[in-house]
């Protein structure tokens, strides 16, 4: 067991994971000395943690040395968000220290099937949809990581006829050493290359989660994942292995009612059946419909789910405002995310897109091709100059926060226009994450 011969254990990182951690430390590993070490400063804690940790022996290390101590666990529980490569964690390692993950802790120790879903984009709505589909097929299921609780909170519910379905972002892959039942590759690109430190260290998180799956299921249409499965030689099935088939029945993939998923080929899915805009929201279904012929689901059931699915918060959500309409796509950090949501709307003639957040060195010029003249482009910062350069629509405005953005965006609109917020970057110089900067969006411009 991972823990064996551990007496002084660190929990590295304490948000709500770390807060998991720390209760099934105190549950099965009652005898362990535990240590929190977290960037955040004590007064930041509720009073009745900090009580319990008192009485408990916890050792806090907080604040912006919190890493400086290390030498005094033998081994970490380390949050995904923390980088493994800071040199105060290289140093912990080089004298002999080790690390875990919860999500390691957990694949130790579950009978239930697993399945594990990642991808650069779509991994939220795959795994919501994969969670749907069992729970209407009267399948005992619990939605875990990323997108649901902590992974450790559901061991106590574990059976061998229980499913867990579980968002894996790279951060957790990298270092993951567990074994699932059922993979799903939902997309491609570019993406974390500060954390993962290259392109290459990126590829080889995502493709972890495959070498240790039993079975992989993937898109075979996708080109990228395809070449990324065959250059590491992982064994997987495609979709089209299952009989399904996805057709563009017009010459644009840019509208949501052009596009239809055939199962040995005869209708089963159309766009215009479904409330999720956007092909790839489509290709996502066409995953999990193969996943669920594997399991033996009933396809009825599983199309009744998808025509039902209304998708998740900040992600390509279309409300009205008055005389226009506004999209909130928070949940785009990438260029790619951005565009498929531009295609997913492009019936609209006249949109007003919203762009900025942190410069991780992305190519936006791909968003020339989704974009007319008649658009106008708000950017905050800090990838102002770069828009500028790479994008070639007339009309760019240059503003300093969101708050003058949606300023800047609703002085610009006109009846039957459209304001789209996808960000196409990351948060963290401005928001938290993409929820609080979807919920900020979301209040200001309903107040406006």
């Amino acid at each position: 067991m991972i823990l064996d011969g551990v007496s002084k254990i660190g929990i590295l990182g304490f948000g709500r994971e770390g807060l998991s951690v720390y209760d099934f430390l105190r549950r099965d590993y009652s005898d362990l000395e535990i240590h929190v070490f977290d960037r955040r400063t004590k007064d930041t804690f509720a009073e009745d943690l900090l009580e319990e940790f008192e009485n408990a022996g916890v050792v806090l290390h907080l604040g912006e040395d919190y890493l400086s101590e290390l030498n005094q666990v033998q081994m970490l529980v380390k949050s995904p968000g923390v980088n493994p490569r800071q040199p105060e964690i290289v140093r912990f390692l080089g004298l002999g220290g080790s690390y875990t993950t919860a999500t390691n802790l957990f694949f130790e120790r579950v009978s239930g099937k697993v399945i594990g879903i990642t991808g650069s984009k779509g991994k939220s709505t795959t795994s919501t949809l994969i969670y749907e589909c069992l729970t209407a097929s009267d399948r005992q299921v619990f939605l875990v990581g990323n997108i649901g609780e902590p992974i450790l909170n559901y061991l106590e519910l574990d059976s061998p006829e229980v499913f867990f379905v579980v968002e894996m972002s790279s951060q957790q892959l990298e270092d993951f050493q567990g074994r699932v039942d059922y993979a799903l590759f939902t997309s491609f690109f570019a993406d974390h290359m500060d954390y993962h430190g290259g392109m290459e260290a990126y590829v080889d998180a995502k493709v972890n989660l495959f070498r240790n799956a039993k079975l992989t299921i993937y898109n075979g249409d996708d080109e990228v994942v395809t070449q990324i499965l065959k250059s590491r030689g992982v064994l997987a099935r495609s979709c089209q292995k299952y009989g399904f088939k996805f057709r563009v029945l017009t010459d644009s993939d840019y509208s949501n009612s052009d596009c239809s998923i055939f199962l040995n080929e005869l209708p089963y899915l159309s766009s215009k059946d479904v409330k999720l805009l956007g092909s790839h929201n489509l290709k996502n279904m066409m995953l999990v419909s193969a996943l669920g012929l594997e399991l033996g689901l009933d396809k009825h059931v599983l199309q009744n789910v998808f025509y039902k699915f209304t998708g998740l918060q900040h992600r390509m959500e279309l409300f009205p405002v008055n005389n226009f309409h506004v999209v909130n796509d928070s949940s785009s950090v990438t260029p790619e995310s951005t565009l498929a949501c531009l295609k997913a709307f492009s019936s609209y003639d006249r949109k007003i897109l919203i762009l900025g957040g942190m410069d991780r060195g992305y190519d936006y010029s791909i968003l020339n091709d989704a974009l007319t003249d008649e658009d106008q482009i708000v950017v905050m910062p800090n990838l102002r100059d770069k828009i500028t350069l790479q994008l070639g629509v007339n009309g760019v405005h240059l503003v300093d926060d969101l708050d003058s953005a949606i300023s800047k965006a609703v002085e610009l609109v006109d009846d039957d226009d459209l304001i789209v917020f996808s960000p196409g970057a990351p948060s963290y110089n401005m928001f938290k994450n993409f929820y609080e900067r979807g919920d900020e969006f979301l209040k200001t411009i309903k107040a406006l």
